[in-house]
Parts: structure tokens; C-alpha cells; sequence
């Protein structure tokens, strides 16, 4: 009896300790899966805004970037109604270069990235795949808007790639207003 109590009781010790082990790495992995949801989902904001930039020819409201923030008429809005023209600003924070924002109509900015000290900025290119950090350029003057909008880290190098999906003919120009 005793030898059949002890037997239950290490068998028992070791089923607490595998409990225990599956429990702590179950733990890692939503945690883990979390992180990488929310990686996803601030990804998928920033490639669809990106996506639905729209050329206007209206020099007040025409895309405009530099490495620190671009501005331009998006179709897929984060907050709006998704196909309203939206007037859509990505920024890196003036303090905390680490730091991704987003605005739509001058309204208040969303934190949609903090990438943990890495100094961030926007590269731009055109339909010849040459990269440039700042848009419009004299290199592709007859693009409305690039064709690639990269943030990318200084140290580490790419962090999000996105494609404009835009028509290569403005939808509206100075001389359609007239």
C-alpha cells in the first residue's frame, strides 16, 4: 500500500509540473499571437490608407511627403466613411521619432505605432522604383502621387511597404475648377 501511495504521489507531482509547464508556455503563445495581432492590424491601417491615396491636381490638396510626415486625399479612411474623400496624414512625432500618428482632417492624432527607440522616416518612389525622401520631385514630375510609400526604421531598415493604388490621371485639376 505504501509503495502504491508513493507511486500515485510522484505520478501526481509529475502531472503538476507538466500542468504547470503546458499553462506557462500556452501563456507565451497568447501573448505572443496578441502582439502580432495588434503588429497586423497597425500594418493593415497604413497599407489601406496608402492604398486608396487618390492624385488631385489642386496644388492645396495635392500629396505632399517628406521623411517626417506625408499628406494626401485617401478613399479608405480609418475613421470616415470608407470611399468619402478623406484628407489622410501620416506622422512620425517631432519628439519621439519612434512614434507613427495619424490624422484624418486636421482632427486628432492617433498613436498607431511605438517602435521601441527605432528612429523612423518615410521614403518615397516612383514608377521607375527610385526611392526618394521627399514627393513631388522633379524626377517624376508628372506623377501625382508615388507609387511606393515605404516607413522604414534608420537602423534596422524596412518596417511597412505600401503600393498606391492610384490612377495615374488626377480626378480633379486647377483647370476643371475654372
Amino acid at each position: 500500500m505504501l509503495v502504491v501511495m508513493v507511486l500515485v504521489s510522484l505520478l501526481a507531482t509529475l502531472l503538476l509540473q507538466g500542468i504547470g509547464f503546458f499553462t506557462g508556455k500556452y501563456q507565451v503563445v497568447q501573448r505572443v499571437r496578441s502582439d502580432l495581432s495588434l503588429a497586423g492590424l497597425q500594418q493593415h491601417w497604413f497599407v489601406s490608407s496608402v492604398r486608396g491615396l487618390t492624385p488631385y491636381g489642386v496644388e492645396a490638396r495635392r500629396f505632399v511627403g517628406n521623411p517626417r510626415s506625408f499628406q494626401g486625399i485617401t478613399l479608405a479612411p480609418l475613421q470616415a466613411e470608407p470611399g468619402m474623400p478623406v484628407t489622410a496624414r501620416w506622422t512620425i512625432d517631432a519628439e519621439d521619432a519612434s512614434t507613427l500618428l495619424y490624422t484624418e482632417n486636421g482632427g486628432r492624432p492617433w498613436t498607431v505605432l511605438s517602435a521601441n527607440g527605432d528612429r523612423l522616416v518615410f521614403d518615397y518612389a516612383d514608377s521607375a522604383f527610385r526611392w526618394f525622401d521627399r514627393w513631388p520631385v522633379e524626377a517624376a514630375e508628372t506623377e501625382w502621387t508615388p507609387t511606393y510609400i515605404r516607413l522604414r526604421s534608420v537602423d534596422d531598415g524596412p518596417v511597412w511597404l505600401a503600393r498606391v493604388q492610384a490612377n495615374p490621371e488626377p480626378l480633379l485639376t486647377e483647370e476643371t475648377l475654372r
